[in-house]
């Protein structure tokens, strides 16, 4: 009977905790991906930067969590979101660059809110390396899944128009990285 008792605790605590905590592959991204409609990727280049931090992001009542990840510390870092639907909105900024990633049309938006006079600089490539922004593009649906939205957001300049498509370019299926 004891035994029972522990075993049904012990089973209501990871309901409790929900799906993904359950999983616990030690991998936050495959993690992520158990309980969610979306595909989660995870960039298998990262222009040198380290994994920070991984979180959960609240999106409303009946939605899918979105995910983040927090890559290098300072200049050069960067936040790569993702979900669907979207959760968040990146602030005042303007559109300077389209880029095609894997075959879907990619926007490039650089912060402005950080630096006054910034959009005087005619080079937008320079105001998105000083001032940082978010590069967003979905990717297509897999299968018995949802579309992906993703945003790559340096976080504090220091990471060049060419980087951020680059680590876009180098998404993958988590579950697929992980070999499971």
């Amino acid at each position: 009977m004891r035994v029972k008792i522990l075993l049904a605790t012990a089973l209501a605590s990871v309901m409790a905790i929900g799906p993904a905590a359950a999983m616990g592959s030690g991998d936050p991204f495959v993690d992520q991906q158990t309980g969610v409609n979306y595909t989660v990727y995870k960039p298998s280049w990262t222009a040198g930067r380290e994994l920070i931090d991984t979180n959960g992001l609240p999106c409303g009542e009946g939605n899918d969590e979105g995910f983040t990840a927090n890559y290098g510390l300072g200049a050069g870092s960067f936040l790569l979101l993702q979900g669907n639907p979207e959760c968040s909105d990146g602030g005042d900024a303007r559109r300077v660059a389209v880029r095609t990633i894997n075959g879907q049309r990619a926007e490039v938006w650089a912060a402005c809110d950080v630096q006054p006079g910034c959009w005087s600089n005619p080079n937008r490539a320079t105001a998105f390396f000083l001032n940082g922004g978010w590069l967003k593009f979905t990717q297509p649906k897999q299968p018995n899944q949802t579309p992906t939205i993703v945003q790559i957001a340096p976080t504090r300049g220091g990471i060049t128009i060419a980087q951020v498509v680059r680590i876009a370019r180098n998404l993958k299926p988590a579950v697929e990285l992980s070999g499971r």
